[in-house]
């Protein structure tokens, strides 16, 4: 992955979930519903911090978790199965 400022970490999931950790405040997010095509203009994109902001934060329903919750537990999708 590419560095950035503002991104430390991205995951995507088959079920089209986006996990994204921010370097700033040490939250967690979740983005539901994310399609692979998105996920990987994400991962081309100059800019993480630029593309998360412009097409992904507030066009996706998102799940905010403490950063306790990803160092402690293993990732799981909040959807139900």
């Amino acid at each position: 992955m590419k560095t950035s400022s503002v991104i430390k970490q991205v995951q995507w999931t088959d079920s089209e979930d986006l996990y994204v950790n921010l370097m700033h405040g040490g939250h967690f997010y979740v983005y539901q519903g994310v399609p692979e095509s998105v996920y990987k203009d994400f991962m081309a994109a100059e800019s993480l911090g630029k593309f998360f902001v412009k097409e992904i934060k507030g066009k996706y329903p998102e799940i905010k978790y403490e950063e306790v919750f990803y160092t402690t537990q293993p990732a799981r999708s909040p959807r139900a199965k």
